[in-house]
């Protein structure tokens, strides 16, 4: 009699967005039920992932898993599956503990005081809340676009939902409003002292006077005055604020899937026809193209101009330039200039070949790869898709799930889905991106 082959299930993940994944299944036969991947809500009381059972014996699909405040941020355990770690661990998968206004968590919270460039980049991540602590007539005055009113004294975070990160506009919050603050938030929480200056550098960001209820603009993220960096979504919606920012140059890394087709700049291109695609064995396309447009985007800058950088999702190929022109033009250290970009745009993950491209220009390197690797996993792309067979059961609150086993996990980028770019700071956390 012949046997039945063995059933299989795979699952693939790619980081989307600052802190979600996007999640690829196939199941194949009729054993391999209950080694799905599948969302459940992320509304603060289900898991964010959990692998159950489904009613198709064979089949394939995409989740996106969207970062939820109370829960593991996903890419936290995609990163500790990607370093060899595993899923299974109560670190990895546990719910994160709420920290309720006067708990030790939120009265140890402080608050990181920023300058108008960190502001703005606050703004523009996804999750951040926005509060105003002025008196009712500063405020009135002149306002930060999306903020919410507390006023001196004010506690209504208290029953606000959960946030990725704050900013607290005003000088003057009492302990009380800020632990209210810190309870709700999931990461850091900062403060603008006052909008004056923040008015003056981005004066379409604040709103003055009654009637003008217009939200905050989705915009790039600021690396250095005149250099930006973004993804498609801000590429095809560049008619719209490139005058808010005073673009005149665009260095488009995916010309293959985002268009160069705005009026009134100029496309920054290479002479040689170099093109990345974000894949492995490009460290020397990247040395090569990095090299040629360095010098291009340090002219347009220091005549005055704004350059933004952007490729699809504005994560690996347009982050690995900017690091690169901090690295030739500023002479920073890689690991200073990974740092500088990633504290201003959260989603940075710089495709590894770049990496080992980049070290090669320091005599001698800051670091060696590995280290780096090491000490800042979020911080490179070690492999285009992490890639696992659901093979070992482990228990998680009552229920059976299968994850992967710890230890290495092969990893490509081949033959895997392509990723969809985030548009804009979208709200969803369920379903695929449209």
């Amino acid at each position: 009699m012949e046997r039945e082959p063995p059933a299989s299930a795979s699952v693939e993940v790619r980081a989307f967005g600052k802190d979600g994944v996007r999640i690829f299944w196939r199941v194949d036969g009729r054993a391999a039920k209950g080694a799905v991947a599948l969302l459940y809500a992320a509304d603060g009381s289900q898991e964010w992932l959990d692998f159950c059972d489904v009613d198709a014996e064979e089949g394939s699909g995409v989740r996106v898993v969207r970062s939820s405040t109370s829960l593991p941020r996903p890419r936290d355990v995609f990163w500790r599956c990607r370093c060899n770690g595993t899923l299974s661990a109560p670190a990895a998968l546990g719910r994160r503990g709420v920290r309720p206004a006067g708990s030790p968590g939120a009265a140890s919270a402080t608050v990181c005081d920023v300058d108008e460039e960190m502001a703005f980049n606050v703004c523009q991540w996804y999750g951040t809340v926005l509060y105003d602590g002025r008196p009712r007539g500063e405020h009135d005055a002149l306002r930060l676009r999306g903020s919410a009113f507390l006023g001196p004294g004010g506690l209504a975070p208290l029953a606000r939902p959960w946030k990725d990160a704050a900013l607290l506009v005003g000088e003057d919050w009492a302990p009380e409003q800020v632990q209210a603050v810190a309870a709700r938030v999931v990461g850091a929480v900062y403060r603008l002292r006052g909008l004056e200056a923040f008015d003056r550098r981005f004066p379409r960001l604040c709103a003055t006077g009654a009637g003008d209820e217009a939200p905050l603009p989705v915009l790039p993220n600021l690396i250095l005055p005149g250099l930006f960096v973004g993804h498609q979504g801000h590429a095809l919606t560049l008619p719209r604020w490139r005058n808010i920012l005073g673009i005149t140059h665009v260095v488009n890394l995916a010309e293959d899937r985002v268009p160069s087709e705005a009026e009134g700049v100029v496309y920054v291109r290479s002479l040689s026809g170099t093109a990345l695609r974000d894949a492995q064995g490009e460290a020397a396309s990247f040395a090569s193209l990095a090299l040629e447009m360095v010098p291009l985007i340090e002219g347009a800058v220091d005549a005055g101009g704004a350059v933004l950088v952007h490729c699809q999702q504005g994560r690996s190929r347009s982050c690995g330039l900017c690091a690169a022109y901090l690295v030739r033009v500023r002479g920073a250290s890689l690991p200073e200039a990974l740092a500088w970009i990633a504290a201003r745009r959260p989603e940075m993950e710089v495709n590894a070949e770049y990496v080992r491209a980049m070290l090669e220009w320091e005599e001698p390197p800051a670091c060696t790869f590995d280290a780096l690797v090491q000490e800042h996993p979020r911080w490179i792309r070690t492999c285009g898709v992490a890639r696992f067979h659901a093979s070992e059961a482990v228990h998680f609150e009552g229920r059976t799930a299968r994850v992967p086993p710890a230890g290495p996990h092969a990893c490509t980028a081949a033959g895997a889905p392509e990723d969809a770019a985030e548009e804009g700071r979208s709200c969803e956390t369920t379903g695929t991106k449209k």
